[in-house]
């Protein structure tokens, strides 16, 4: 029973890694979040499959080797515990490692569906993206939230027509849909406001944001 278990933690641990590694290596997209949600869900599974075998594994050879309270609480016992936890703990720590290298770690803040407060979310976005990354952050921000009840900051459908830096000012242009304040958005003076204010807090070197709406200006 043993050594069965002991091959099954060996085929879990060599699918988890496979996974990674697949996960990685995803092709860009529009929403970094949503097309990597897939290959941390295999994960996740592989990853319990792997702790329920490893777990079994532990409880059989325990009990074969417990005899009682005693020898539980014994140095030997104590020591087999504190090398599985501080194991577990290096896994943990080895996947969020592996599952983030090469990503940016960025924050979004958006409205909740009745209620007067903001949710925050994170993302791993690609660290070089092809339109680089404040122009990536703001194509994710405008495409709005991923959690329930989160309220999008424009009408969805609204696309960043241009986006540059000069110093520390940001140019940005969105499409005419901004404006229609549709399909559950917030408000334009709020959307504008959290709009900002995410940017902002992302990108600390940009200090004023020209904001245009179908060609017209809207004051940051």
């Amino acid at each position: 029973m043993n050594s069965l278990a002991l091959r099954l933690c060996r085929r879990y641990v060599r699918g988890s890694l496979t996974l990674i590694a697949y996960g990685n290596y995803a092709p860009p997209s529009a929403n970094a979040f949503s097309l990597s949600l897939t290959s941390y869900t295999l994960f996740t599974i592989s990853y319990t499959l792997y702790v329920i075998s490893y777990t079994l594994f532990t409880i059989s050879y325990s009990l074969k080797n417990i005899m009682s309270i005693k020898n539980f609480f014994s140095k030997k016992h104590l020591l087999k515990l504190s090398f599985i936890l501080v194991a577990i703990f290096a896994f943990f720590a080895a996947f969020y490692f592996v599952s983030h290298r090469g990503k940016d770690r960025r924050v979004f803040i958006f409205p909740v569906s009745g209620s007067r407060r903001n949710q925050k979310e994170v993302r791993y976005l690609t660290e070089n993206p092809v339109q680089g990354k404040i122009a990536y952050y703001i194509d994710e921000l405008v495409l709005g939230p991923s959690f329930y009840r989160g309220r999008a900051l424009f009408t969805p459908g609204t696309q960043v027509e241009y986006c540059f830096l000069r110093g520390t000012t940001l140019y940005v242009g969105l499409s005419p849909e901004a404006a229609l304040q549709e399909s559950g958005a917030v408000g334009i003076e709020e959307g504008v406001k959290l709009f900002t204010k995410n940017i902002k807090r992302n990108f600390t070197s940009i200090k004023n944001i020209e904001l245009f709406i179908d060609g017209n200006c809207i004051s940051d």
